[in-house]
């Protein structure tokens, strides 16, 4: 008697409206054949798959096809078929030379996972660019083709989450319907990137068309000096076109008042409007600023208190191995300073889903596919007079990693591809207003702030020609882990600094509601068509965690 199988395959529902056609599989020799040398139960779902198929061709891939419809809606029923079969086999007369071809299935390929059959159904069902049906596996479509790149066979063997982030990488590529950077000697910036792209082994935000901080460095090199320095003139152009608007006098001289923590106790003792007393008329928006610093100053040094340890002299010390919601909750205390009165920014905190990503994901989407949610962020920050556009985001760790480390990697991945989102669904948003989106894209800046425990950055995403997008490092912040009177000066220039942060914000809020909801429509043309599309590569669609990119790991080398 056989051995049982890893699932019970009785709990297998027999649903023939799922067994698919078959036609595709023309009954060879080598198949299985007759009933009676089929060596697992005639009532498995995949039956007439296994009669059907040579040896050769039995693959994870092809037999998620065959089962396509269950598997887009029942990813784990379709695994455990596999399972179950195999089982049988391994089981069965494991004398027959049938059962000696399976064995040449590579051991990686003998199991499914529930996550895996997704993958497949998703990518090769959809056929985003890979055929599966093929002896030697699938390409990259003739469409990817065009982009003079070294397309490659890929086997059902090499097919891991690697060759699936090339083959979607060099589809959007394709799909693109804009034009290249072309450079002054002549070369094809985006041409160039690509086939430099294409040979990562690992995943790296260029995948979704994003140059960041750390990946300029290395581009550079690939090209001749005229083109390197026309290049690095662009990077200039970009850092110039974002020069610091300055805080005014008044209100610097308003956090300078609280000196140390002992001036924030004698303003809660006298009242926070008799902190500053400024002289001549004050300026348009003077208590609630005043206010808005009291609250800021009394809100840092009572979660210095609540989570840190109070040492000899009031010193408080913050320790190691806080949580990551309380390093979120101190920097919080920053974020909403740059929103608290203003009419054009609303900051949102907490675990928030992406409008902006989820519309991504949901493109082309019908009532019969699973709908994607965005992207999960600690914070998201709006344009109010611009329908909520997004427009900035939070995502953070408890740990103050290098910039090699998993956790850095991984949250500057997501975060780098959820502001490309944002900056896309804006254009788009632009495009909807019938505004000139070519003048929007060239001065269009998003904003990111990484946590890395008392470590922050503030990330910027630009445009920065052809298909490509440049995240910047504008600055880095620290978070004194000694609160004392000496250490209290960082807390006073950390507020100045997210003050700079507010007043750029604001300007690009303005000048987002005016392309998205307000004036910059008056730069409509004749051609409604030029309208009607703003065209923009397709970020990669792979969450960071998912099992289709559990072997694709960030790109660090």
């Amino acid at each position: 008697m056989s051995q049982q199988p890893v699932v019970d395959l009785s709990d297998l529902e027999q649903d023939q409206s799922f067994l698919g056609t078959g036609n595709e599989y023309i009954e060879q020799e080598g198949s299985f054949g007759d009933e009676t040398d089929f060596p697992i139960p005639l009532e498995h779902p995949g039956e007439m798959y296994f009669r059907t198929t040579p040896f050769v061709e039995i693959k994870p891939c092809s037999y998620v096809k065959f089962r396509s419809e269950v598997a887009q809606h029942d990813p784990l029923r379709v695994a455990d078929e596999w399972n179950a079969a195999m089982s049988f086999f391994k089981s069965s007369n494991k004398n027959s030379p049938k059962n000696a071809m399976l064995r040449k299935i590579p051991p990686k390929f003998k199991k499914l996972s529930k996550g895996n059959v997704a993958l497949y159904a998703k990518v090769i069902m959809s056929g985003e660019g890979v055929d599966a049906n093929a002896n030697s596996g699938g390409e990259v479509d003739s469409e990817a083709k065009s982009t003079n790149s070294s397309s490659r066979q890929l086997s059902d063997v090499d097919f891991t989450s690697v060759e699936m982030m090339k083959a979607e990488f060099a589809q959007n590529f394709a799909n693109y319907k804009g034009l290249s950077l072309i450079l002054t000697s002549g070369v094809d910036f985006d041409q160039a990137l690509f086939q430099f792209v294409m040979s990562f082994n690992r995943q790296s935000r260029l995948h979704s068309f994003v140059i960041g901080p750390e990946d300029f460095a290395r581009i550079l090199p690939l090209f001749d000096d005229i083109d390197s320095e026309q290049l690095a003139q662009l990077v200039k152009q970009l850092d110039s076109n974002t020069d610091d608007i300055p805080v005014e006098d008044w209100k610097i001289k308003a956090i300078n008042h609280y000196r140390t923590p002992y001036t924030v106790q004698e303003v809660i003792f006298n009242g926070w409007n008799q902190s500053f007393a400024l002289e001549g008329t004050k300026p348009v928006g003077y208590e609630a600023f005043i206010k808005m610093v009291f609250d800021f100053m009394n809100d840092v040094l009572e979660t210095y208190k609540e989570f840190g340890e109070e040492l000899v002299g009031d010193e408080i010390k913050l320790p190691r191995g806080l949580p990551e919601r309380t390093y979120l909750g101190l920097w919080g205390i920053f974020f909403r300073v740059l929103s608290k009165n203003c009419k054009l920014v609303k900051l949102s905190e907490g675990e928030i889903s992406s409008t902006a990503s989820a519309i991504r994901r949901n493109a082309g989407r019908t009532r019969d596919d699973r709908q994607n949610g965005g992207h999960k962020l600690d914070a998201i920050f709006y344009v109010t007079r611009a329908s909520d556009a997004e427009f900035g985001a939070v995502e953070g760790g408890k740990k103050n990693e290098n910039s090699y480390g998993t956790k850095y990697l991984s949250d500057g991945e997501k975060l780098s591809k959820a502001l490309k989102d944002m900056f896309d669904n804006i254009c788009t948003k632009a495009v909807s207003n019938r505004s000139d989106v070519t003048s929007l894209k060239s001065t269009l800046e998003v904003y990111g702030f990484l946590v890395s425990g008392e470590k922050l950055e503030f990330l910027t995403l630009r445009y920065f020609g052809g298909r490509f997008y440049m995240l910047q490092k504008i600055s880095e912040h620290f978070l004194p882990t000694h609160l004392h009177m000496d250490t209290f000066a960082k807390i006073r220039n950390l507020l100045n600094e997210f003050l700079l942060i507010r007043k750029r914000m604001e300007e690009s809020a303005q000048s987002i509601t005016s392309y998205v909801d307000g004036d910059k429509g008056s730069y409509k043309k004749q051609n409604k068509q030029e309208f009607e599309q703003y065209p923009f590569p397709q970020t990669l669609t792979t969450p960071p965690a998912s099992p289709r990119s559990k072997k694709a790991k960030l790109f660090s080398q």
